[in-house]
């Protein structure tokens, strides 16, 4: 829309973006969530919604490590992010790091 300003049409393709990534994933369609939760990250790299959503889609398509990263990222921009800690301890499991795993479980109130 050319009456917005550029940062009122970053805001409008970030949001796309990162409904449409949410929508690819109950799709199970993985691949294309990640490039979207990709798309919203190289607008706006501190997105931490599009970072834990795409490590769910990281995780759901089997890259486990990939997946850890980014809840990893999450965890530090917010230590305490129960989503954080939950999915982070489930790939740690998926990969049989289960010490690691329970450490993140300990945490969780």
């Amino acid at each position: 829309d050319p009456t917005l300003d550029p940062e009122e049409q970053k805001t409008m393709r970030v949001e796309a973006a990162l409904k449409r990534g949410m929508l690819h994933s109950k799709r199970k369609n993985f691949g294309a969530a990640i490039l979207d939760y990709n798309r919203v990250l190289s607008l706006q790299p501190g997105c931490q919604i599009a970072i834990l959503h795409r490590g769910i889609a990281f995780h759901s398509h089997g890259y486990h490590d990939s997946a850890i990263s980014d809840y990893n990222k999450c965890l530090e921009l917010e230590p305490d992010l129960l989503a954080g800690l939950q999915n982070r301890a489930t790939a740690l499991m998926a990969l049989k790091r289960h010490t690691e795993a329970l450490v993140d479980l300990d945490r969780v109130p």
